[in-house]
């Protein structure tokens, strides 16, 4: 085992076998208590922080080279300033990846959206909910 596959990647990774449709009702219940169950933030808020975004991003971060941020840092740029000129741009192509695949594997879901954009005694379809998703 490498130094890179350490037990953050393997946790991930064993994360990531979970169903989506398993964590749906722990969602449901958190979304309920924090009063944003039938907005869009309940769709929204799941489908950007899952756990292949999160392998995603720290595979991205960590094939950028340290000397990169060292060179900066002896330029005396600040930690905003690497961040917006080196870091940014440098991970830019896994963000559009992630933004491209979190939005077609959001879109393709029916069921969330439909128990989440769900109120008591609606009775629409899951494509009628998909059409009023704002």
């Amino acid at each position: 085992m490498s130094e890179q596959w350490g037990p953050p990647h393997f946790l991930i990774l064993g994360s990531a076998r979970v169903p989506q449709l398993a964590t749906t009702l722990p969602l449901f219940i958190e979304f309920k208590s924090f009063v944003i169950l039938n907005s869009s933030w309940s769709v929204i808020i799941p489908s950007v922080a899952n756990v292949f975004g999160v392998y995603l991003m720290v595979v991205y971060w960590n094939q950028v080279p340290e000397e990169m941020f060292s060179a900066a840092t002896i330029d005396e740029a600040g930690e905003v300033a690497i961040l917006l000129r080196i870091g940014l741009p440098t991970v830019l192509f896994g963000l559009t990846t992630l933004l491209l695949i979190s939005f077609v594997v959001t879109w393709n879901n029916d069921f969330r959206p439909l128990a989440m954009l769900n109120k008591r005694g609606d009775t629409r379809s899951s494509w009628e909910s998909r059409r009023s998703f704002p």
